[in-house]
């Protein structure tokens, strides 16, 4: 049963001496020789072997530890093949029939214990058959085109590695000349022919495979040309009636065609002649794909009209089907209803927000996420209550949603082809806008790090309204509005550490708005940042051995740096770092686990207190898993981004995350001096379309405050004050400045209160409260 006929090992004075031969070429005999360690005889085609003659057919050649020595000879079956290892020297020689053909490089150990070791390459038992790519059977649709791929080839063939492909004679080899077999592996069955079912629908052909061992299989293949059925309907891209504008400036979109057509992959729009072909002239099909119906910007009317046009789709089966498409074009006639058959309410502004989130350390965009948009549409009161409104919005912008939260089956998004959708029939107190998905299109004058910071524009769509009466006829002037929509783009960005359930009601976080300062994105200032909920707890390292975390490096997240010196991608991927026995887990087996700590920040003041960092053992973790799944939920503007689990001490699981935290980055170092001449009548205005972050110094206020010694700071989200000297705190017992609670001017207006005095002269700082504040 073996391919090794023959063997003799020997162990004299002069060294080792092993001989052997294989029982034939075709069978080809694989890779053999001596080993240390390891001496059984592996079922695979290729070892690992210290010294190694590998046969392959009528050749063979010399393997050392895995490596070719490019040193190849003919072999025969009456060959008998030697490996000697002197004992004096340790050289190695390789002989055929008594004569060396290769001495090694490598000297061998001569304190090791060698063995016979063999890796057979293959027993070539055969094929046990022919597969398909297709394992539903094999048909090919008629008028498909010559030359037609019907299958891919391949054997069921376990120690084989390559094969050849042919048509043979024989039963069912009937139609082998309709056929032929080709491709870039030349592994396909190929239809020569353009199929037609009507003159050949069933087909029967003879495949022989052969491997490499020169065993072969045949196959009877049989296949059917399946006729092709033409397209039943031409569709829309809405389901509401067809309405554009006339005269729109530049080619407008009607509707995007599509083809209800089960059995083809593409499809042909054209005009053409017949019934309904009427205003052919007034329209063409193009696009990108060529499926649009586009409105000639060449349209003039005095009064709306209706128009037909007749169109045909052919499917690349040559197959075709017509149809008669009708639309309205809306006469730019006016704003006012000359038979005043209806009035609007008032008309409010809409809102629209949208927040991007990238993640720090890897810039990586993460997503978007709306508000809770609405889109207001004014009340529209019938004076005649048997009328019925005909609604459309149009000049949407390119990207913009509009949909009815009560129906999510009326959505309709705008693009280059067409801005304009008829919402008669939606619910009109029930609609939302989401404005268009474009990363940063407002917001990409932000620096890198920056969280929340928001920009503000409005967009306009029109509203046209008229009126038809009972009768189904239009009557009126088309009324117009313009709805206003105040759309608000953030953009934040989040760092991610491990946080683990230690009172195991779920994993829970603080937000921005709990001002817990942390350097989470390790560049050595601290940032406002979002934290972990008290009850829970940080994995940590403390890997200056300090006793206490001095930054997110020693987290897990995006700041721990690997062993290859870059940056971690998310926590998991820093924790499996210390996974030295590689099963998937991190435990007491592991050479680092004692290292690992908890940080329960008890106070949520983002500093290690004194017994707030404890043992794994100590917080009842015995286990963490390195095995998560993606989340994505938000929880008080973080994100619980991947879902993992721990062991406690009792081997009960719990939960475990890498949870990604909204911050905002300290700016300090970016700040720049004030210039007085800023100050306008004891204010300073940094309301503008740029970012500010100013440092105000005591010394250089005094002169600048009213008869109140104030200063009023105006600003939006994104400025930033810097105070010199900090703010006076238990942390900071010497900081010059002190906040003195807040202020309410007559308008509403909040203001955050800062005094400070260098013994004779005080300066009050009065900072709205949109504006951040350096509290170190």
């Amino acid at each position: 049963s073996t391919v090794i006929n023959t063997e003799e090992t020997a162990l004299a004075s002069e060294g080792i001496s092993v001989q052997f031969s294989a029982s034939s070429t075709t069978a080809n005999a694989g890779m053999w020789g001596l080993n240390t360690g390891e001496t059984t005889t592996s079922s695979t085609s290729y070892a690992i072997i210290d010294y190694a003659i590998y046969i392959s057919g009528s050749n063979m050649s010399i393997y050392e530890n895995g490596s070719s020595k490019g040193a190849s000879t003919s072999y025969t079956t009456d060959d008998v093949l030697s490996i000697n290892i002197d004992r004096e020297s340790g050289v190695v020689t390789y002989l055929k029939n008594d004569v060396v053909f290769y001495t090694s490089t490598n000297i061998a150990n001569l304190d090791a214990e060698y063995g016979f070791l063999g890796a057979p390459y293959s027993t070539g038992a055969g094929i046990t058959d022919l597969k398909f790519s297709d394992t539903n059977g094999i048909n090919i649709y008629e008028n498909a085109g010559e030359n037609q791929t019907i299958a891919v080839l391949s054997a069921e063939d376990d120690d084989s590695t390559s094969w050849t492909y042919e048509l043979v004679s024989g039963d069912g080899s009937t139609d082998n000349a309709a056929v032929s077999i080709g491709g870039v592996n030349n592994n396909e069955l190929i239809l020569v022919a353009n199929p037609n079912a009507s003159t050949q629908e069933n087909y029967s052909v003879r495949v022989q495979v052969t491997d490499n061992h020169g065993n072969t299989y045949e196959e009877i293949i049989a296949f059917n040309v399946v006729p092709n059925a033409a397209p039943t309907d031409i569709e829309f891209s809405s389901t509401e009636a067809l309405v554009v504008r006339e005269n729109p400036g530049e080619e407008e979109g009607i509707t995007v065609l599509s083809a209800k057509d089960d059995d083809s992959s593409s499809w042909t729009y054209t005009l053409i002649s017949g019934d309904g072909s009427s205003n052919n002239a007034l329209v063409s099909i193009g696009g990108v794909n060529g499926d649009e119906l586009i409105l000639k910007s060449s349209v003039d009317i005095s009064e709306d009209a209706n128009y037909s046009v007749r169109i045909q789709v052919e499917d690349n089966h040559g197959k075709t089907f017509e149809k008669i498409v009708e639309f309205k074009v809306l006469a730019n006639s006016g704003t006012t209803s000359s038979n005043g058959d209806f009035t609007f309410g008032d008309v409010d502004d809409s809102t629209s927000s949208l927040l991007y989130t990238w993640g720090q350390a890897v810039q990586k965009f993460t997503g978007h996420t709306f508000g809770d948009n609405e889109l207001n549409i004014p009340d529209i009161t019938l004076n005649n209550l048997s009328d019925n409104t005909i609604v459309v919005l149009s000049n949407i912008q390119i990207g913009m949603v509009i949909f009815d939260k009560s129906n999510p089956d009326n959505t309709f998004t705008s693009s280059i082809y067409n801005t304009s959708v008829d919402v008669s029939s939606w619910d009109l107190e029930n609609l939302s806008v989401n404005v268009a998905q474009n990363i940063f299109t407002h917001v990409n004058s932000y620096s890198y790090g920056s969280v929340y910071r928001t920009d503000a524009y409005q967009e306009e769509i029109t509203l046209s309204v008229r009126t038809k009466d009972a009768t189904n006829q239009e009557q009126g002037v088309i009324q117009e509005v313009s709805l206003s929509i105040n759309v608000t783009e953030s953009a934040r960005w989040i760092s991610s550490p491990i946080i683990l359930d230690l009172d195991h009601d779920g994993i829970e976080t603080l937000g921005l708005e709990n001002a817990v300062r942390f350097d989470i994105d390790a560049d050595g200032d601290k940032d406002k940042t979002g934290w972990v909920g008290a009850d829970d707890g940080l994995l940590v390292r403390d890997i200056n051995g300090d006793g206490i975390i001095n930054d997110a490096s020693e987290l897990f997240g995006e700041e721990t740096i690997k062993n290859d010196g870059t940056k971690a991608k998310d926590g998991y991927d820093a924790l499996k770092e210390l996974d030295s026995n590689n099963d998937g887990v991190i435990n007491k087996d592991d050479e680092l686990f004692d290292e690992l700590k908890v940080w329960r920040d008890l106070n949520s003041d983002g500093i290690t207190d004194e017994n707030e960092m404890i043992s794994l053992e100590a917080a009842n973790v015995s286990e963490i898993s390195l095995q998560y799944e993606e989340s994505n939920i938000e929880d008080k503007g973080n994100i619980i981004g991947l879902q993992g689990s721990y062991k406690d001490n009792e081997g009960n699981e719990h939960a475990a995350a890498d949870v990604w935290f909204s911050y905002d980055k300290n700016s300090a170092s970016e700040g720049i001096d004030l210039d007085i001449n800023r100050i306008n009548n004891s204010t300073l205005n940094l309301n503008n379309d740029k970012q500010d972050i100013i440092n105000l110094k005591f010394d250089e206020l005094i002169a600048s405050t009213n008869e109140d010694d104030e200063l009023i700071i105006l600003g939006e989200r994104g400025d930033s004050i810097i105070l010199d000297g900090g703010i006076k705190s238990d942390e900071n017992e010497d900081g010059k400045w002190e906040q003195s609670g807040t202020k309410e001017d007559e308008e509403g207006k909040t203001y955050s209160v800062f005094q400070s005095t260098n013994g004779t002269s005080i300066v009050k700082l009065l900072i709205e409260e949109d504006i951040d504040i350096n509290t170190f």
